[in-house]
């Protein structure tokens, strides 16, 4: 009898053992599988952009240009726009939206106000995209499919963005 008892608890132990590992298991597979699904990076800028230029800055602001997904003011670029003659601009605040033909949105321009952000500043900040070419008074980087150019007066400030597609 006393070995039935054995029996009976060590079958009990093994049991509640295998699931708990199984319950463990699962848990890693649902953490693993939820840090896969984690959501693009993207920004929302509603309004003037002159007189608040510090926003380029910020690191989500940076994160969402890189992923192609910086919305202002209502837009957001489209990799497959081609404006170059064609299309239309439009301005909404102070930013210029340049569509092709078919209405999709090839580039955003906006001014900043200059004396606040450095050009040593605005590279720091940027620096984990990949810069594509770089001037006296210009940096321009790549994102995934895109570009953004940023422009800087002759004292390292800068003046003027242009995220989308930028002729090479």
């Amino acid at each position: 009898m006393k070995k039935v008892y054995q029996l009976i608890g060590t079958t009990a132990l093994s049991t509640s053992l295998l699931l708990g590992v199984s319950a463990v298991e699962n848990s890693d597979q649902a953490i693993a599988a939820n840090s896969e699904s984690e959501t693009t990076p993207w920004y929302n800028y509603d309004g003037y952009t002159y007189n608040n230029p510090s926003f380029v800055l910020d690191y989500n602001f940076v994160e969402a240009l890189y992923a192609d997904n910086v919305t202002i003011n209502g837009y957001q670029t489209e990799y497959d726009a081609k404006t170059g003659t064609g299309g239309h601009s439009s301005k909404v605040y102070d930013t210029t939206i340049l569509k092709n033909d078919n209405g999709k949105v090839g580039t955003i321009m906006f001014d900043v106000k200059s004396g606040v952000v450095t050009k040593a500043e605005f590279k720091k900040a940027h620096e984990a995209t990949m810069l594509v070419d770089e001037g006296d008074q210009y940096l321009k980087y790549g994102t995934l499919n895109q570009h953004y150019l940023a422009s800087f007066d002759k004292d390292g400030y800068l003046v003027h963005m242009e995220i989308g597609v930028i002729p090479q």
